[in-house]
């Protein structure tokens, strides 16, 4: 559950905020960002943030929403909304950086299966994510929009 303090913030403040935190990322480099995580978010939340984006990236490969509901283990309703923001061109940069030879996509899935499976190994053997993005042949489309 999101806890946000109630005194609301002027929109612009806001804005400032927020592009001072995305430099703080922006400045780190490799390893860096990874220990910046660690230290910033709970287990939680970096579970929330890899399923969304493995919603984020399955939904732009064209998987009904009751298949991604159902691999990732979300609900359907989040997977809509996440689809309808896809729908209306959100995620470009985030589709473009998942593009890049630097985002290894088969080691990302074997993470979220790990995941998924609370560290137990695969019940299907190594075929079972060969319909996701990465895992399989390479992916239909391409992330870089």
């Amino acid at each position: 559950m999101t806890n946000v303090s109630k005194q609301v913030l002027k929109e612009s403040e806001q804005s400032k905020l927020f592009k001072q935190f995305s430099q703080l990322f922006a400045n780190a480099r490799g390893v860096q960002v990874e220990y910046m995580f660690s230290d910033l978010f709970t287990a939680a939340e970096k579970i929330m943030f890899m399923k969304r984006l493995a919603v984020i990236l399955m939904v732009h490969e064209g998987f009904t929403t009751y298949r991604i509901s159902k691999t990732l283990k979300v609900s359907e309703s989040t997977v809509r909304s996440i689809r309808t923001a896809h729908e209306e061109d959100a995620y470009k940069a985030l589709l473009r950086a998942a593009g890049k030879a630097t985002f290894d996509a088969q080691k990302f899935w074997k993470v979220v299966e790990v995941l998924l499976n609370g560290g137990l190994p695969s019940r299907a053997g190594s075929e079972r994510w060969k319909h996701v993005p990465g895992m399989g042949a390479r992916p239909s489309k391409d992330y870089r929009g």
